[in-house]
């Protein structure tokens, strides 16, 4: 699980950094922007998923790559963080 919330946190703080950014160039809620920047880290983690599980990774690196379904609750976390801040 510590797994799971080190991507959760890689994720979630260049998406509200990104979405502050946004925010300031662009306008409007800053709560819309933060969730968008959350659905697009979850993506980006959902992508990242594929790649942990290629075997061309493991078989070519000696460091200890998080598995997928790693990704996948991260970007699930993501996901439902995004929907109770856009809902808020």
């Amino acid at each position: 699980m510590r797994t799971v919330a080190a991507l959760s946190v890689a994720g979630a703080v260049p998406a509200v950094l990104g979405a502050v950014i946004y925010w300031a160039l662009t306008g409007g809620s800053i709560t819309h922007a933060i969730a968008s920047g959350f659905w697009f880290a979850a993506a980006i983690l959902f992508f990242g998923m594929f790649v942990a599980t290629s075997k061309t990774l493991w078989s070519r690196t000696a460091i200890a790559v998080p598995e997928g379904w790693m990704f996948l609750s991260a970007a699930v976390v993501l996901t439902v963080l995004g929907a109770a801040i856009d809902v808020a």
